[in-house]
């Protein structure tokens, strides 16, 4: 089963989420996230490596197959239309398409990558397209790969969230729909339309600006703004849960009325934020959407969490405003009481560790150019070092054993070709003297090619000459002995079978071969006992004259069953060498 994590970077914290992708979908295997805490004085980049190092050893994740989520607020997003589909063709073309966006900005500065979000009516293609400061991301990629952690792919946030999306199911449910991601220095706003992206916009205005401003206006330490915006403290983990929190009403009367204040300042400020991400959000319908309408908004991020934000939102909106509900969905670790918070934190971790798995409807890739990952193969080459060398390993005793067979068969070839020379050399010799033939003359006469390969094939061939001269040229019988009668012993023959004939039930005589070495008898018994009465009757022949046996012994065949219940054997009867005696 495929692993793969899912590594957000937000603005306060680190988040990773750990999963499996098989047949039955995605599994969360573990998850965690970790502040990044910048000292005094100190760099941001270097307090992100200590916060993603330190995460991933609590959490124990696996640092191979990462994907890195990138800001999309730090990107420059445009939609641009091409006049052709083909997906080669477009990223030919597309690069000069979108500099033109980057309003006096090098394009080599720029790592750029595009989604097709649907076709155009003279045949092209409207795209979505993402472009990012090749300075910074190949600092973070440096920084993180000081800690051994090269992702194989760097994807925008806003994109990762919509394959969150697809691997909880949301989008078969909801193919149009509107998902916002309240974060807390930026926000991201995605539009979906018949399942596919359509349009997606960022921008640097988040909880964090309420925050600022209620301090601003309150005169408040930092952080103090949150406790106004959020039921309780901002969450560090997973484990706090923050509580439900209220001024308290049993204060003098000039604490009552400051504190009615500052709840009267929150309540401004975050009006004006939610009346920004209104006007945000209508402007981006306007411009992308056309005239396809919407039942549904979902909501995402820490500014998901904002007291009556959904209410607020829904009737500025005229929707249906949801809080995205990605985890009750995915199998995962994380309790039923700690949904809300993880749905509202982990959504781009989420979603980043399902793009690592193929699973999303708009992948980008922002490992591209000289920032593409070329590092796979270090994953892979211990295994491929192992195997090989078992490969060669394997190879070698192959070749061994080879090698020693080819000697053993060596070693029994020439003992062949010694043997059949000197019987060769015998024969040949006596076949000399008969026919008073030199030696240089029975060489003429009888050629041999002289290759050792094919010593066995030139003797054949010499015996076979020998033998055809013998019969032709000498008029010499070569039936030694002759053939004895076959008549007087396939009468023999049937006068043992009709001897025994009442002991069998049936015995049918198929055929009768002759030969030098005997008579091959074929017959169809009834019952396989039959075979011995048969056997002892034809071993009990004897000539006419004296006391010898006819057939030195009878050896039966198979006996074996036909499919008509009777049983054919063949029994191999054996002329005597002997005389018979």
């Amino acid at each position: 089963m495929a692993r793969a994590v899912g590594l957000d970077v937000g603005a306060h914290h680190v988040r990773v989420v750990e999963a499996d992708g098989g047949p039955r979908g995605l599994k969360v295997v573990r998850l965690g996230e970790r502040e990044v805490v910048v000292p005094e004085g100190g760099s941001r980049e270097d307090a992100v490596r200590e916060a993603v190092d330190a995460l991933f050893r609590d959490t124990r994740a696996a640092r191979d197959e990462v994907l890195l989520t990138w800001p999309a607020e730090s990107c420059v997003l445009r939609e641009v239309q091409v006049p052709f589909r083909e997906p080669d063709q477009i990223r030919k073309v597309f690069r000069f398409e979108f500099e033109s966006h980057l309003h006096g900005r090098d394009i080599d500065d720029y790592v750029v990558d595009f989604v097709p979000t649907g076709d155009t009516r003279d045949g092209g293609a409207r795209l979505f397209c993402a472009g990012a400061e090749k300075a910074p991301l190949r600092e973070r990629l440096g920084s993180l790969e000081r800690i051994k952690v090269d992702p194989v792919g760097v994807d925008l946030d806003a994109t990762c969230l919509l394959a969150g999306l697809s691997v909880a199911g949301v989008l078969a449910g909801n193919p149009n729909l509107v998902v916002v991601d309240a974060g807390s220095r930026s926000t991201r706003i995605l539009v979906v339309v018949d399942g596919r992206l359509r349009s997606a916009r960022a921008f640097r205005s988040g909880v964090d600006t309420m925050d600022l401003a209620i301090e601003a206006d309150t005169g408040g330490a930092p952080g103090t703004g949150a406790d106004r915006v959020l039921p309780g403290p901002r969450p560090d983990d997973l484990v706090a849960l923050p509580g439900a929190g209220a001024p308290p009403g049993d204060l003098p009367a000039a604490e009552t009325s400051a504190a009615a204040l500052e709840v009267a300042v929150a309540e401004d400020r975050r009006g004006d934020y939610l009346g920004r991400l209104s006007r945000e959000l209508t402007r981006t319908l306007a411009q992308s959407a056309g005239a396809v309408t919407f039942p549904l908004l979902l909501l995402t991020g820490r500014g998901a969490r904002i007291p009556g934000v959904r209410e607020e939102l829904g009737s500025r909106l005229g929707l249906e405003v949801r809080a995205l509900d990605l985890f009750s969905k995915v199998a995962s670790p994380v309790p039923p009481e700690m949904m809300e918070e993880a749905n509202a934190t982990y959504a781009v971790a989420l979603g980043a560790a399902a793009r690592a798995l193929g699973a999303s409807p708009a992948p980008l890739d922002l490992r591209r150019d000289d920032l593409a990952y070329a590092r796979r193969f270090d994953q892979v080459k211990g295994g491929l070092a192992v195997a090989l060398g078992l490969l060669l390993l394997g190879t070698g005793f192959l070749l061994w054993r080879a090698k020693k067979e080819k000697e053993v068969a060596q070693v029994e070839f020439d003992t062949m070709v010694a043997r059949v020379r000197d019987t060769a050399d015998s024969v040949e010799k006596t076949f000399r003297t008969d026919l008073k033939l030199s030696e240089e003359e029975f060489a003429k006469k009888y050629r041999i090619s002289g290759d050792r390969l094919r010593t066995v094939p030139d003797y054949a061939r010499r015996v076979g000459q020998m033998h055809d001269y013998l019969r032709n040229e000498m008029g010499l019988s070569t039936e030694v002995p002759p053939i004895r009668s076959s008549l007087e012993v396939l009468r023999q023959v049937h006068a043992a079978l009709t001897s025994v004939r009442e002991q069998l039930a049936y015995c049918l005589a198929n055929t009768g071969n002759f030969t030098q070495r005997g008579l091959d008898l074929s017959l169809v018994l009834s019952a396989p006992e039959h075979v011995d009465i048969v056997k002892n009757a034809l071993e009990g022949i004897r000539e006419k004259e004296g006391d010898r046996k006819v057939f030195a012994e009878v050896v039966p065949g198979t006996v074996k069953q036909d499919r008509n219940g009777k049983y054919p054997v063949t029994f191999e009867c054996l002329y005597p060498r002997d005389g018979g005696k």
